[in-house]
């Protein structure tokens, strides 16, 4: 006896019965199909039947108008990023909530980050059109322009200087850590960087300590009271104030001997 195989429904047919029977998804078809009311000439793998001869996805079979991810025609990333910028969300969790609201465009991905990788993608802040950018992604000024800009707030101490990061004010292209950004890049000191020409301790050149001792000695200040007073009114910047500190292990003695007391 001779098995002849039932040809199916040309394709447009076919589509038309799986559209009446208002099922959601391929999961529902699969179902469906097992349940035994499936007719013979309506193939249960529709994909593979109508390969090359009009398939285009599950939800284009079942009239759902889902389309599979790998299917989807997004827009340019330029494009989906400015209209996801319009929605002025502040974060990751605010974008997805507006993914899960039913509201988001079918060429508008809800997974940019994966979408567009290698295509333009940068950060969920660049996307979202935030501020906060991760510092790894973050574009700074050269030094010399950003050194300018910090000179031109005319703040007087590294102290004043995080308070002014602190109050908001600070462009995003502007480092708070620019002692790290530019470590190579330029930076010399935080008096360099807010022009007021004071040098951290451990960066200035002092005298030798015996050319410093023969200066100090040749000022003949009877006691440390008055060494102190001359730190604050006179010292020159290649001495140092605490001598005990600076010359500890080049020379060091003691304040006697630093100021030449005898007794």
């Amino acid at each position: 006896m001779t098995n002849l195989k039932k040809p199916f429904l040309n394709f447009r047919e076919a589509k038309s019965f799986a559209h009446s029977l208002q099922l959601k998804s391929r999961e529902d078809w699969l179902l469906y199909c097992k349940s035994g009311r499936r007719p013979m000439k309506i193939p249960a793998s529709p994909h593979l039947a109508y390969k090359e001869k009009g398939w285009v996805s599950w939800g284009e079979w079942l009239g759902t108008g889902i389309i599979a991810p790998q299917n989807r025609k997004f827009r340019s990333y330029k494009q989906a990023r400015q209209f996801a910028r319009s929605l002025r969300l502040n974060g990751v969790s605010d974008w997805q909530m507006f993914c899960k609201s039913g509201n988001r465009p079918d060429d508008i991905p809800s997974r940019p980050n994966s979408t567009y990788l290698g295509q333009g993608w940068i950060s969920w802040a660049d996307w979202l059109g935030t501020k906060n950018v991760a510092p790894q992604n973050r574009v700074f000024r050269d030094f010399k322009k950003a050194r300018a800009f910090a000179r031109a707030l005319k703040l007087n101490a590294q102290s004043d200087w995080k308070e002014y990061c602190k109050s908001g004010s600070r462009p995003t292209d502007i480092p708070a850590a620019p002692h790290k950004v530019y470590r190579n890049l330029g930076w010399i000191s935080w008096g360099d960087w807010l022009g007021t020409s004071k040098i951290a301790t451990q960066l200035i050149k002092f005298k030798s300590f015996r050319e410093a001792r023969k200066l100090v000695r040749s000022l003949n200040l009877k006691s440390i009271n008055e060494w102190k007073q001359f730190c604050i009114q006179q010292k020159p910047k290649d001495i140092p104030s605490t001598p005990d500190r600076t010359y500890r292990n080049s020379g060091w003695i003691s304040y006697k001997d630093w100021l030449g007391i005898s007794n």
